[in-house]
This record gives C-alpha cells, sequence and structure tokens, in this order.
C-alpha cells in the first residue's frame, strides 16, 4: 500500500492558510497529557507519526484537497489565476487566495468531468454550441444534457 508523503500534508495546510493549531483544533485532534494537539499535527507532518484513513478524510475535507493528493510525491505547482484586480484591504492575510484557489480547481475539474463525458458518449460530432472553444450543434444538445447530468449525478427536481 503506498504510503503518504508527509511534505504534502504540510503544504496542505499551509496553502489552505490554517496555523498548526488552527489545523488541530479544527481536525478534532485532542491532546494528551504526553502531547498537545498541535504536537501531533507536527508529528504528523514532520512523518514521525502515520495518520489513520479518517484523519486523512478529514484533513481532505479541511484542506479541500482530494485525498490522492496527499500520496503525491512533492507538491503541485500553483494554477495560473489570471491578473487580481481586487481591491484589498490593508492587513489582508490572504485567506481568500485560498478560497480563490478551491474554487478554480473546483471548477476546472468539473469542466474537465464535461469533457471527459463528452468524449465518452461521442457527442462531439456536428454540433453548434460554443463549449469550451469547441462547436458543438443543437442537434444534439438534448444528448448532451443527458450526459452531463448522468456523469455528474444531477437532479434539478433536488
Amino acid at each position: 500500500m503506498p504510503k503518504i508523503k508527509h511534505v504534502i500534508l504540510s503544504w496542505a495546510r499551509k496553502t489552505s492558510n490554517l496555523s498548526i493549531e488552527d489545523a488541530a483544533h479544527k481536525l478534532k485532534l485532542a491532546d494528551s497529557k504526553d502531547i498537545s494537539a498541535a504536537e501531533k499535527l507536527a508529528a504528523f507532518e514532520n512523518g514521525t507519526k502515520e495518520p489513520s484513513r479518517s484523519l486523512l478524510n478529514r484533513m481532505s475535507k479541511l484542506y479541500h484537497r482530494p485525498l490522492l493528493t496527499f500520496y503525491l510525491d512533492k507538491p503541485p505547482g500553483i494554477g495560473d489565476r489570471g491578473e487580481d484586480f481586487r481591491t484589498l484591504p490593508e492587513g489582508f492575510e490572504g485567506l481568500e487566495n485560498a478560497y480563490v484557489d478551491v474554487l478554480i480547481r473546483d471548477i476546472k475539474a468539473r469542466q474537465n468531468t464535461i469533457r471527459e463525458t463528452l468524449i465518452d458518449e461521442r457527442v462531439w460530432s456536428g454540433l453548434l454550441i460554443l463549449f469550451d472553444k469547441q462547436l458543438i450543434s443543437t442537434s444534439k444538445s438534448i444528448e448532451i444534457n443527458l450526459a452531463i447530468k448522468m456523469r455528474l449525478s444531477y437532479c434539478a427536481d433536488k
């Protein structure tokens, strides 16, 4: 079974803009008589302890990272999010940048899912709707819509 890369644990926490104390608290790590919750998290991050699968799942949710990220050899590069035209107040700490990065990753993942659905369903041929720099025709738009809904398990009635 592959081992997690401990460098990734630290990187994921830092890119989520969480201190080690905040992350330990939000991960619901408890203090023991010998070691604090923050020290436990530090032990996971420096490789002296292995996190459980349930702790990895909680880290994945808290840090807004896929579980597989923790098995990468090195941290992924920072994506280009374009020029930022926001006017930020004094003392801005960058937490919003972490949220923007999460949203961009989510949007790109959804775009890839839709793109794969279109390729899997072989609906690229003969379409006329502009979609991701590809021309798609309206004659197959109902098929495309159904294929995307099935792939995403989307139901408008919910």
